[in-house]
């Protein structure tokens, strides 16, 4: 492995934004990597903060206006490295061993990542996913919503041209006790994922809905305690 190309959208989340930057930093050591942004057009001080960051470079959008495959198609075209990590804006490392999937790639494997479940057969969540940056710049991240979630139908075309798609079942994690059962967390040893606040990005009804603070002012709650965080 020669490098990663990490690729997030975000819109309005500055206290997930600045945690995964700095765990990206703490837990990426061994490789060279960049850290692809694509800003929806946040007005939390999020977007000045990540284009103040040294190894962030930082792509304009507005108004909430780009789906999230759309963001992550635009993202992995302009990537520099030979393999592409995308993260959700709530997601993060959490270990060194982080990058661990990366490794599995091969020339038959072409996706790795955790398991969503979904219509098919080892559907790879974005929220957590590794492939090669050549074959995703030649397909697409972009769903058929409801029908097909974003980054689902790329498995699906990775099957259907033979290749394999590898992947690791994440279970539901909470470092001090339930918030609700329809909320959840997701950790596998390697990535935190707070579920809900990508949702803006990709269900346009959606888009001018702040989603249950009190559920996420208990989760940053529970994180800065775990990480010790002074934001």
């Amino acid at each position: 492995m020669n490098g990663v190309s990490i690729c997030i959208l975000t819109y309005n989340v500055f206290f997930y934004n600045r945690l995964a930057i700095d765990q990206i930093r703490k837990n990426t050591r061994v490789v060279d990597y960049e850290i692809l942004v694509y800003d929806n057009g946040s007005t939390d001080g999020s977007r000045e903060w990540l284009e103040a960051q040294p190894d962030v470079t930082v792509f304009r959008g507005e108004g909430n206006g780009a789906r999230h495959g759309m963001a992550l198609d635009f993202l992995t075209r302009r990537a520099k490295y030979p393999i592409c990590c995308t993260l959700c804006s709530d997601a993060f490392p959490t270990s060194p061993e982080w990058l661990t999937p990366a490794m599995y790639l091969d020339d038959k494997v072409f996706l790795t990542g955790t398991f969503r479940g979904g219509r098919i057969c080892d559907y790879i969540c974005p929220s957590y996913l590794f492939g090669w940056t050549e074959y995703l710049k030649r397909r697409t991240f972009v769903d058929q919503w409801p029908q097909w979630d974003t980054g689902e139908l790329l498995a699906k075309q990775c099957q259907d041209a033979g290749l394999a798609v590898k992947s690791w079942m994440p279970q539901k994690a909470d470092f001090q006790g339930r918030f609700r059962d329809d909320k959840m967390c997701d950790y596998n040893g390697w990535v935190w994922h707070t579920w809900w606040s990508g949702r803006k990005q990709t269900i346009p009804s959606l888009t001018d809905v702040e989603f249950e603070s009190e559920y996420h002012d208990y989760v940053k709650d529970m994180l800065r305690k775990r990480y010790s965080l002074d934001y």
